[in-house]
């Protein structure tokens, strides 16, 4: 594989060499991800659209956390299919203002207060969550000002993509307290 033989040639011992393979592992997947929402983007003809959502969900889906797939592949598609859903609601609904502010604040306000939504399988201490928590809110604030620079500078395109990036991170969350109430139920 290509990232051992990297790892290898950069690593000096073998902490170091899986450190680095993990991370050239991800680097590819988080292109690969990439490059396939720019394609959908061009496909949809939302390629600005799919950047500042892909952007808005990267920065703060780490920390909000949420449903997680089982596999690597997994992921891969249900992002995927998670971003063309986006693009295809954005030209298809055509809601009043106030609704998009209305959803937007709730989804908003859904995260400040269940952010994160932690995953069994890769426990946080109480002290991560705190951190975890806060990173959120901090996105959270970021993302509020430019929503409203984008609603008075009649930026739409950053507006939906604020807007669309917040909803999934809630549908992810949601998603999340569903999936991992059950398996502790089990």
């Amino acid at each position: 594989m290509l990232s051992e033989k990297i790892a290898r040639s950069i690593g000096k011992n073998s902490e170091e060499i899986e450190i680095i393979q993990y991370g050239l592992h991800q680097a590819f997947f988080m292109l690969i991800n990439f490059i396939t929402i720019i394609i959908c983007g061009l496909l949809w003809q939302e390629l600005i659209f799919s950047l500042v959502l892909f952007t808005a969900i990267y920065f703060i889906r780490p920390y909000a956390g949420g449903y997680h797939a089982d596999t690597e592949i997994r992921c891969y598609f249900l992002s995927v299919g998670v971003m063309n859903l986006a693009m295809m609601c954005r030209h298809i609904w055509s809601g009043t203002e106030s609704t998009f502010y209305c959803i937007y604040w709730i989804a908003g306000i859904f995260i400040w207060i269940n952010a994160p939504v932690t995953n069994p399988r890769n426990k946080l201490s109480e002290t991560e969550i705190a951190a975890y928590a806060n990173k959120t809110k901090m996105y959270l604030i970021i993302f509020s000002v430019l929503f409203v620079l984008a609603v008075f500078g009649k930026k739409q395109i950053l507006l939906d993509g604020i807007l669309y990036a917040t909803l999934c991170i809630a549908m992810a969350m949601i998603s999340g307290k569903v999936k991992y109430s059950r398996k502790l139920e089990q």
